[in-house]
């Protein structure tokens, strides 16, 4: 941490105040091993919170892409949808009588 304070003052002390605010804030962020974007992130995706509220969307993807996450109370509800719909499709079909 020394060094990059060292690294920031260095770079910042021939500006304006204002300047050198925000050219020692660039600075900062950019020197820590991760960016503060990627620290927020990883507060919020390995809160116990987010986990309680969000599951993984288990889909068949391409190997490229990764998986999806939604809110569990959207996916239930979209699970329920589709039972529902699935119902109805098959409610007046003498083969698959419709299950109440």
């Amino acid at each position: 941490m020394s060094q990059n304070l060292h690294y920031v003052s260095k770079e910042c002390s021939g500006f304006g105040w204002k300047k050198n605010v925000k050219n020692c804030t660039k600075a900062l962020l950019n020197a820590r091993e991760i960016s503060a974007q990627e620290a927020k992130e990883e507060e919020l995706f390995s809160s116990p919170a987010y986990e309680q509220y969000f599951q993984e969307d288990k889909t068949t993807r391409d190997a490229n892409r990764g998986s999806l996450e939604h809110r569990t109370d959207i996916i239930e509800a979209a699970i329920q949808d589709f039972e529902k719909k699935r119902l109805s499709r098959h409610a007046f079909n003498e083969i698959f009588p419709a299950v109440e």
